[in-house]
């Protein structure tokens, strides 16, 4: 089997929900009215599918739709500058094309610099037919095409967790299907806190998606604390080790979590 490493969250402990955008061409007048409201002020309900009201936070500010224009080629050097100029205000941004197929283009970005720890640093682009384009709160991990359906997935960080989210492409629109924070109390597939009772090794599990209908994150949980107990400062060497193997398949319409992971919910 071969597992792969991919990689780790920087430990950023964002205390506001993301939500996606959908990006598409507005009005003169719409694009002036466009402006940037403290979440305090807002209140939004986190559904699975795109809406044009719906909005992405950034540095902690609510950002509304903003316009590309799809009728240039989109290449990384003007996604870059747009991407700066719209949303990350001057800020260095590393952007990479990830995959190209059927008029679908996946980009990840990477904010660089000195960021507070409640800013997220990855996020991802996605043009669709250069007709519509869209900024999700995660980071790119897997590119799925399964009888003629394209879905992608990648990591979303809240705090000190790691989840995994898959949206399918339909048409020139998104819909996120999978969310593990919503299977049962939520199946986290990385954890960053070494001084609780639980420890991941590695911090974010391993990834491997070589069967093609079926993704698993495997590595080691460990315990130190004994039943009914807190940590205590000295317990340096967990207790216990198990094996943790998360597995998540697909069934033809969606992506589905697996009743036989090895996995205990906490």
């Amino acid at each position: 089997m071969g597992y792969k490493n991919i990689g780790q969250a920087n430990k950023s402990l964002p205390i506001y929900k993301q939500y996606y955008i959908s990006i598409m061409p507005l009005s003169k007048m719409k694009i002036k009215t466009i402006i940037l409201v403290s979440l305090a002020m807002l209140s939004f309900t986190n559904s699975g599918k795109f809406e044009p009201s719906e909005t992405i936070d950034i540095f902690g500010d609510t950002v509304g739709r903003l316009p590309i224009n799809s009728n240039r080629k989109l290449d990384i050097s003007t996604i870059t500058k747009w991407l700066i100029d719209n949303y990350f205000f001057g800020r260095k941004l590393h952007v990479d094309l990830v995959k190209t197929v059927k008029e679908v283009s996946i980009f990840k970005i990477s904010v660089k610099g000195e960021l507070a720890t409640s800013v997220r640093r990855d996020y991802t682009f996605i043009t669709i037919r250069n007709k519509n384009s869209f900024l999700l709160p995660i980071e790119f991990i897997q590119f799925s095409d399964i009888d003629d359906k394209m879905m992608l997935g990648g990591i979303y960080n809240y705090r000190e967790f790691d989840y995994y989210f898959i949206y399918d492409i339909i048409g020139e629109q998104l819909t996120r299907t999978f969310d593990s924070r919503k299977v049962k109390t939520g199946v986290k597939i990385g954890y960053y806190r070494d001084d609780e009772c639980v420890e991941y090794y590695p911090k974010r599990l391993l990834f491997d998606n070589e069967k093609k209908t079926s993704i698993f994150f495997r590595g080691i949980v460990k315990n130190f604390c004994r039943k009914g107990h807190d940590r205590v400062i000295q317990q340096k060497k967990p207790l216990t080790k198990e094996e943790i193997s998360i597995r998540i398949d697909y069934n033809g319409k969606f992506w589905v979590y697996n009743e036989r992971s090895k996995y205990k919910f906490w």
